[in-house]
C-alpha cells in the first residue's frame, strides 16, 4: 500500500466494537513511540473476486470513510494532537493489512471478544495478519476497560508486560518489543519461562530424580534466561524485571498470565512461506485466548 508511512503504526477498522479497542490501543501507541497512526478500512469489494481491477462502488467508498470517521471520534480526544491518516482500500482486509505490515511498525487487529466460544478461535483476519504480517501485530480483542485509556493517556490499570522468554530468535525479538513498551509506559517486564521438565511432579507422579538433576534443570533455565535478556538492562535501565518460571504447557501458562497483564508479548518463526501457513502453537494459541492485548513478534 503506497499510501501507508513506513514505520507507521497501521490498525484495522472495520466498525466493530474490537476494532474500536484496537484503535485505542493503536493510538496510544503511536503516540508513545511519536508515530503516525494510519487508520485502513479494506472494503474487500466486487473488485476482488470479480477479477476486475479498480473498481469500488461509491457506496462503499462512502461507509468505509463514515466507519473510519467514527473510529477516529473515539480517540480524537484524547489524541487529537497525533498525525493521523484514513485509508480505504478496495482490497481484502487480511491482505491488505499483511500487505501494510511490510512498511509499518506495527499492525492492529482486533481479535473476536471476549466471549467463551469466541476466544477460542482467532478472527480469520486476525489470524491471517499474525501469521504472515512482516511486522509485529497486536491483537486487541473487546476486554471491558482492560483496553480502555485512563485520563490523561495512561492506560487504566498498572499491569506489567508479559513476554515468553525459550532462547530463540522470535523470543529474543519478543523481548526488545516487550522491553520498549515497558519503558515508554512505565511498567514492569515480567520473563515467563514453562517447561515440561517437572512433568511428572506436576501430574502427581512420584519424580524420582535425584536432587542434583532437579537443581541442574533449575539452573539451566535460569541461565537461558540470563543470557537471552543480556544486555536489554542497559538499554533499557529505567524498566524493573521480574522472573517467573513455571512447570507447565508454554501456551497455557502465556493465557493465565495475560489475566493480570497488561499486554502479553510472544514470539513467532521466521517470515517464510511455511510459517505463513503454519503460526507456532504458543502464538497462535495466546494470541486466541488471551484476556489482554497479544503482540506476536518475529525476528527481522
Amino acid at each position: 500500500m503506497d499510501s501507508v508511512a513506513r514505520g507507521s503504526v497501521v490498525v484495522g477498522v472495520d466498525g466493530s466494537r474490537q476494532a474500536i479497542a484496537a484503535v485505542r490501543w493503536a493510538a496510544r501507541f503511536a503516540s508513545d513511540e511519536r508515530r503516525t497512526l494510519t487508520l485502513v478500512h479494506a472494503c474487500g469489494g466486487l473488485a476482488d473476486w470479480a477479477g476486475l481491477e479498480d473498481v469500488m462502488s461509491s457506496e462503499r467508498s462512502a461507509r468505509g470513510r463514515a466507519v473510519l470517521v467514527e473510529a477516529w471520534d473515539a480517540v480524537r480526544e484524547r489524541f487529537g494532537d497525533l498525525h493521523a491518516v484514513s485509508v480505504v482500500d478496495p482490497g481484502q482486509p487480511g491482505g491488505v493489512l499483511v500487505e501494510a505490515s511490510q512498511t509499518a511498525a506495527v499492525v492492529v487487529v482486533g481479535g473476536r471478544g471476549s466471549g467463551s466460544l469466541a476466544r477460542m478461535l482467532l478472527g480469520s483476519v486476525a489470524d491471517q495478519v499474525a501469521r504472515s504480517a512482516w511486522c509485529p501485530v497486536v491483537v486487541v480483542h473487546e476486554l471491558e476497560e482492560r483496553t480502555e485509556v485512563a485520563p490523561g493517556g495512561g492506560l487504566a490499570d498498572e499491569r506489567p508486560v508479559v513476554v515468553g522468554v525459550d532462547g530463540s530468535p522470535a523470543s529474543v525479538a519478543a523481548i526488545d518489543f516487550a522491553f520498549r513498551v515497558a519503558s515508554v509506559r512505565g511498567r514492569q517486564v515480567e520473563l515467563l519461562h514453562a517447561t515440561w521438565d517437572l512433568r511428572e511432579r506436576a501430574s502427581g507422579v512420584l519424580d524420582t530424580r535425584s536432587y542434583e538433576a532437579k537443581v541442574e534443570v533449575e539452573e539451566r533455565a535460569e541461565r537461558m534466561v540470563a543470557e537471552t535478556v543480556a544486555g536489554f538492562g542497559e538499554k533499557y535501565p529505567d524498566v524493573t524485571v521480574l522472573e517467573d518460571y513455571r512447570n507447565g504447557d508454554a501456551a497455557e501458562e502465556l493465557v493465565r498470565a495475560s489475566a493480570r497483564a497488561s499486554l502479553v508479548v510472544v514470539g513467532a518463526h521466521g517470515h517464510n512461506r511455511l510459517h505463513a501457513l503454519v503460526l507456532g502453537s504458543v502464538s497462535s494459541a495466546v494470541a486466541a485466548r488471551a484476556e489482554c492485548p497479544v503482540a506476536v513478534v518475529r525476528p527481522v
